[in-house]
């Protein structure tokens, strides 16, 4: 018996338009610097406090990708900030992280048919969690997440910042079903990526359930397919048994 649906994040819930990486981070850049002057730290001049950030950023991926582990952004600025004399507390980490981040929100929206959806997941007693890859830490996309609506539907949020491993993995998956308290084959997956969400729930024993995008991808391994997230109900109550077995299913 389907229990729970388990979502993707970016892409899947939150669409984002092609971001241009530099640019949002030179951006972030200046926020955080004006930030920092005017709680009166010392600072050296911009751009080398640009440069500064680029190869820390530079540095942490490529440690993280030896280990084989997630970038834990917190703890690097934790370093940075004590490193450069700035304030180290959590409070003052949490809020430089977000003005990273920030410059990102205008670039992502919620499609009108997602919360609708949830509701009706909820509504036919489904539980809802989320299981994202990120390199932020949890409070930030917390934050982003109530910004939007959505926090409220997924009181299971797994973020890979916070396990230190990314899907496909299957310790990431299996945290989000240790925090449900249910098996794999009581719930679905949904997500926009085969390499990651798909490969990695289904290795763990979900159904698996593929948002379709633009991308370039193999998806005969996904179990379902879905155009967009309001076309979810109906196709769960499927699954479930609970329609009409003559239904159709992408």
């Amino acid at each position: 018996m389907i229990e729970a649906v388990l979502f993707d994040l970016g892409d899947t819930l939150l669409d984002f338009d092609p971001l241009p990486r530099r640019q949002l981070f030179e951006s972030a850049a200046h926020a955080t610097y004006e930030h920092l002057k005017n709680r009166g730290c010392k600072l050296p001049e911009f751009r080398k406090y640009y440069a500064l950030h680029i190869r820390t950023v530079q540095w942490e991926y490529i440690w993280s990708t030896l280990r084989g582990r997630e970038i834990d952004s917190f703890r690097a600025l934790y370093r940075w900030c004590t490193r450069q004399g700035y304030p180290n507390d959590d409070e003052s980490i949490r809020e430089l992280i977000w003005m990273w981040y920030q410059p990102t929100i205008p670039r992502s929206t919620v499609a009108p048919d997602v919360i609708p959806a949830l509701r009706q997941l909820q509504a036919d007693g489904l539980r809802l969690g989320l299981v994202s890859n990120t390199l932020l830490p949890g409070c930030v996309l917390d934050r982003h997440l109530e910004m939007v609506g959505l926090k409220e539907f997924f009181p299971i949020r797994i973020y890979s910042s916070e396990v230190g491993y990314r899907k496909p993995k299957r310790i990431i998956f299996q945290a989000a079903l240790d925090a449900l308290k249910l098996p794999a084959e009581s719930c679905l997956f949904v997500g926009d990526l085969v390499k990651t969400d798909i490969k990695g729930a289904r290795r763990i024993g979900m159904t698996t359930i593929l948002r379709k995008t633009a991308k370039r991808q193999d998806t005969a391994m996904a179990h379902h397919r879905i155009d967009a997230i309001g076309d979810l109900p109906q196709l769960v109550r499927r699954i479930r048994g609970e329609v009409d077995a003559s239904c159709p299913v992408v």
